[in-house]
């Protein structure tokens, strides 16, 4: 259909005939919105309907989204609501969050102080406090000069340009600037909006006649706020920034933030006609072991904005690559969550020979879109005789509602499913997952440890090593039904495993050291270690500033990092392997990147730097260990994998979570960064690593 023939966007006041319009643009690359607009009916008055608005307690409320660094132009803007207590000598409203240390980015842009709006990076102030209403407040910057904006109006100037990193919501590190009140509606621009239109759309949803749609990066309407997370309404994959809900004080008992109904008149206003706002293709990335049921590999997620349905679902066509390894697909529909579990199945099908499958629908049969969150969501199940190593790839050719096209944002950036080889009960061919699950998993939501079990039983893994188990592991354990050996149920390192495990003696400390021996039903037995070392300065993100001295971080690698493997090695791994010889697995979080990933040729995933000798990773080759990614994936420049902190959209390609082995034989290695649920935040600041092997007969 012709761009002619379709509207682009849609206005509340605005009268509309009795049409479908659908059109989204094509999202090519970075955070380019996609819109459409549906109008069911002639013009009618916008209505009150309830809303929700995060709250913030004021104490340790955490509302993160892991943002990238912007820099000009940007906006950001929000709705704010103060509690019932007097304002705060500083209450932050945008901030940078964790592991924030960037030369040049300011990591507090906007902030209260003492009810006054103020950015003391870019030295504005307001003139005069808020009181405890709703009020609209922005912040600009274009490059040349930065604005504060109070309900759309102009609140204060300065010559000044700055670059932030607008990740945390309400908060940033210290309880004492906690937010305390109403948040609501959210926006980051990569535009500097002016006054007009910040007055013109503070109050309506950025529909495709806004003038800057197509920057805009992060949009948190938390409507759609449940106890763990809030959509990214712009959310790309793999990369989604959805507004995790978090504490500072991540072991206290205080609750976690809580949404409200929006009271705000102006907020309150929804259109009577549907529409669909976005519409965005995200496809999994998981391992797929051969043989495994009902594994999602994508889906399509769409978001109706207004008080109607949008129409019914009528034709979608699937393009799948590795075809040939798929002996079942499945089509579920969800509400909210992309969760197969709980979902409506729509359609099953058996692939031919052909590479493509449409699914089509009659009026009586098909699904419909009312006002929220929709998945489709595409599933299979895994042939046994499926190839290990080949890619398998399911992607979206073409979606039609109520007969008309719907353009979509395609998922370009997402890595292909790999085919695995499944696990053995005799042991011939084993998972092993090493991760560190950031505090025992408490930083989601109150069942932040559950997520970690999801995830682990996703896996499939036979051997797990876990770093920062911190009061999960028991749980961990008893739920997998696998063995346990860890210090103490508080413990920072656990090993779980199906097979039976014997503790070894350990000369270091087991915070950072544990050693066991693992015998399989085959007979074989093998040495496999949990290693946690120190980290420096630059493993929280110093090394993205510029003028970095790298034989620096080489040093203090050297008195940490380096100097307890070594001690490791020579105290608990050897001896305990002197006489027998076994083949030895270690994984761990060794807070130290490698050698083989910070090269000349991959400078450009590091901040410029590169070749970097880090020692650690050289020890490790010396002592004749060798790292499973990298063997698998020896081109550091096609795959610049990173483990810390993903979930951050500038800390992307530090790997500093390993799988060693010495004398087994690897099958395949992959990092994980995203959730088996598709469209859901990881629920740790590190990736996993998940690899495959075998032991030598």
């Amino acid at each position: 259909m012709s761009s002619d023939s379709r509207f682009r966007g849609h206005h509340h006041t605005t009268t509309l005939p009795l049409m479908l319009s659908i059109n989204l643009s094509k999202h090519l690359s970075g955070p380019v919105a996609c819109l459409c607009c549906l109008a069911l009916a002639h013009s009618s008055p916008a209505q009150a309907r309830e809303r929700k608005a995060v709250w913030l307690d004021g104490k340790d409320d955490e509302i993160n989204t892991g943002l990238d660094v912007v820099r000009p132009p940007w906006t950001v803007e929000m709705w704010i609501k103060g509690d019932e207590d007097h304002w705060k000598p500083s209450e932050v409203l945008i901030a940078s969050g964790r592991y924030a240390k960037i030369q040049g980015v300011h990591e507090i842009a906007l902030e209260l102080e003492n009810g006054i709006l103020c950015s003391k990076a870019a030295n504005l102030k307001a003139k005069q406090a808020l009181d405890k209403a709703w009020h609209h407040v922005a912040m600009s910057c274009d490059g040349n000069q930065t604005r504060l904006f109070i309900d759309g109006a102009q609140a204060a100037i300065s010559d000044s340009s700055l670059s932030i990193l607008p990740s945390s919501i309400g908060n940033h590190v210290d309880p004492k600037s906690v937010f305390g009140g109403g948040i609501d509606d959210v926006r980051v621009w990569k535009a500097a909006l002016d006054a007009t239109t910040l007055k013109q759309w503070k109050a309506e949803i950025p529909t495709a006649k806004h003038p800057q749609r197509e920057s805009l990066y992060g949009y948190w309407s938390f409507d759609d706020m449940n106890p763990e997370m809030a959509l990214n309404r712009v959310g790309r994959a793999p990369l989604y920034f959805h507004a995790r809900n978090g504490r500072l004080q991540y072991y206290g008992n205080d609750p976690h933030a809580i949404t409200i109904t929006q009271k705000h008149p102006d907020l309150s206003k929804v259109s009577e006609r549907g529409f669909l706002f976005d519409a965005t293709e995200i496809r999994s990335e998981w391992p797929i072991p051969a043989g495994s049921k009902a594994v999602p590999l994508g889906t399509l997620r769409l978001i109706v904005e207004g008080g109607s349905d949008i129409g019914k679902l009528d034709k979608l066509q699937l393009h799948i690559d590795g075809h040939k390894n798929i002996k079942q697909l499945y089509l579920h529909h969800s509400s909210g969550q992309a969760a197969i579990s709980g979902a409506a199945l729509l359609k099953t099908a058996k692939l031919a020979s052909d590479d493509s499958i449409t699914f089509s629908w009659s009026p009586g049969e098909a699904p419909k879109f009312s006002p929220g969150i929709h998945y489709l969501t595409l599933s299979a199940d895994i042939s046994d005789k499926a190839q290990p190593g080949r890619d398998l790839k399911a992607s979206i050719r073409s979606l039609s509602i109520s007969g008309e096209s719907v353009d979509f944002a395609k998922d370009t950036a997402s890595r292909p499913n790999k085919i695995q080889s499944p696990t053995s009960d005799s042991g011939d061919t084993l998972r092993m997952l090493n991760w560190n699950i950031w505090h025992g998993g408490k930083h989601l939501g109150p069942d932040g440890p559950k997520r970690i079990l999801e995830l682990i039983k996703a896996s499939q893994a036979d051997i797990i090593t876990l770093q920062e188990s911190y009061g999960s592991q028991e749980m961990l354990a008893k739920e997998l039904g696998y063995h346990l050996y860890t210090p103490d149920k508080k413990a920072n390192l656990s090993i779980l495993s199906r097979f039976p495990i014997k503790p070894l003696p350990s000369q270091q400390s087991k915070f950072q050291s544990l050693v066991a021996e693992v015998s399989l039903p085959n007979g074989k037995k093998f040495l496999l270690a949990d290693w946690w070392l120190r980290y420096t300065e630059y493993s929280e993100g110093s090394y993205l500033s510029p003028g970095e001295d790298t034989k620096h971080w080489v040093n203090e690698d050297s008195k940490l990092s380096t100097k307890e493997a070594k001690a490791i090695i020579e105290s608990d791994l050897l001896p305990n392997n002197s006489s027998r010889n076994l083949p030895m697995i270690l994984g761990g979080d060794f807070n130290s990147c490698s050698h083989l990933d910070w090269t000349k040729a991959a400078a450009k995933f590091h901040g410029g730097y590169g070749p970097v000798a880090f020692p650690t990773s050289q020890v490790m080759q010396q002592y004749g260990f060798s790292d499973s990614f990298r063997e698998i994936h020896p081109d550091e420049v096609l795959r610049p994998d990173g483990s810390f902190a993903v979930i951050y959209g500038h800390l992307q390609y530090a790997r500093i979570d390993f799988i060693y082995h010495k004398g087994c034989k690897i099958l395949d290695s992959e990092i994980i960064r995203t959730h088996p649920q598709l469209d859901f935040p990881w629920p740790s600041d590190h990736a996993a690593v998940l690899t495959v092997f075998s032991l030598p007969n």
